[in-house]
């Protein structure tokens, strides 16, 4: 829906709706779907960093995510980190946000059987 607006962001915009969509899906494996129980202070320390919360999902089994789709998901997770906090604009193309979207499809559908 993002993509179809006439916005000068609109690439930019998407990039960060999708990688919030991932952390969110993290977050939520972690806390009602990993059998495990953690506390709110084990989860604010796992969510300080992504690479942490990445390491954390690895150890679950039932979700088998290639290694090359975790490297999408670490680059799309640093380009969102670059257009947030820092001063320089990046680009985003269209290209990136449909590849980003398919990974996303990927992790949701891994996670939790979505199909799309």
């Amino acid at each position: 829906m993002i993509a179809k607006q006439h916005l000068e962001q609109r690439n930019r915009i998407a990039l960060i709706v999708l990688d919030g969509t991932v952390e969110i899906a993290f977050k939520e494996f972690l806390v009602h779907d990993s059998g495990v129980h953690y506390t709110d202070s084990q989860l604010l320390a796992i969510f300080k960093t992504r690479h942490t919360v990445h390491t954390e999902i690895r150890k679950y089994s039932q979700v088998k995510i290639s290694a090359d789709m975790w490297k999408k998901i670490a680059h799309y997770s640093d380009l969102r980190n670059k257009l947030i906090h820092q001063r320089a604009t990046a680009g985003v193309s269209d290209k990136e946000v449909e590849d980003f979207r398919e990974v996303v499809e990927i992790v949701l559908k891994k996670l939790y059987k979505l199909k799309f």
